[in-house]
């Protein structure tokens, strides 16, 4: 008996639709798949951390080593602020995670600016250097270029200003009064403590200095940021409110009390 020969796809359409009809199929399988983990993912956030934290999550999707409790930590500062024209300035911005945090805590609030503030060339302490510039390598694209792709994908992009260069080449000429200094550059004692004294006399009365990396724990990587919390914040009553997150560590400077003076 004469088998009939088998009849297939590509012998009906032909090869050149066949491959096309199958590369479209399981490109739009991949996007459902992926589409579907993000919804799982941000399901699992929400269910974790609470609707409240829904705006949180998009951070998530940006490449870096920001932690979720940090993350939350630094949204809820920031969300604290006043809802007219804060002013929040960030120094040490990687590829925009915190970034995309604070720029989506202020996203409601009129007139509301973060500066972000990076050379956006890797460069860092003797810690970090050698890993962030192998990561820039494996990037295969400009530090900045990634950056405002995801502001604009996850942040709120309008409401950030970047300053590309270090943080010693804006505060000589910086004029406006800040209600959030988030200090994450270079964790070495000496720029540490530069970006300390040079730019917390602009936190207004009232306002938040927030430093990462700051650890108690001896063990801790980075020992420096600490240092300058001892030296400079612990004992000095310009500082109040003090909190520490594992090693995100935050303090608010003391509100004006001086005594108004009698007309």
């Amino acid at each position: 008996m004469r088998s009939v020969p088998k009849t297939t796809l590509q012998t009906v359409f032909g090869k050149r639709s066949f491959e096309k009809a199958r590369s479209s199929y399981y490109g739009i399988r991949r996007w459902v798949k992926k589409r579907y983990r993000g919804v799982k993912s941000r399901y699992y956030w929400v269910r974790k951390h609470g609707l409240r934290y829904n705006s949180v999550y998009p951070y998530t999707c940006v490449q870096g080593g920001f932690p979720e409790d940090h993350a939350i930590a630094l949204y809820d500062v920031a969300k604290s602020l006043p809802n007219d024209g804060p002013v929040l300035v960030e120094i040490g911005s990687w590829l925009g995670r915190s970034a995309v945090v604070l720029s989506r805590a202020i996203r409601d609030k009129n007139g509301a600016t973060l500066f972000c503030i990076d050379p956006f060339n890797a460069d860092s302490d003797s810690v970090s250097s050698a890993n962030l510039r192998r990561a820039s390598q494996k990037i295969g694209r400009t530090l900045m270029d990634l950056f405002t792709e995801n502001l604009r994908r996850f942040g709120a992009s309008e409401r950030v200003k970047i300053l590309r260069g270090y943080s010693s080449e804006f505060s000589g000429d910086w004029d406006k009064p800040i209600d959030l200094l988030f200090i994450d550059g270079n964790h070495a004692y000496e720029p540490v403590k530069r970006d300390f004294l040079e730019w917390s006399p602009f936190i207004k009365p009232g306002g938040y200095l927030i430093m990462h990396d700051a650890s108690f724990d001896p063990q801790f990587r980075f020992p420096d940021p600490i240092k300058v919390v001892k030296e400079f914040i612990i004992d000095n009553s310009q500082w109040v409110d003090h909190k520490l997150i594992r090693h995100m560590f935050i303090a608010r400077k003391a509100p004006d009390r001086s005594p108004t003076v009698p007309l």
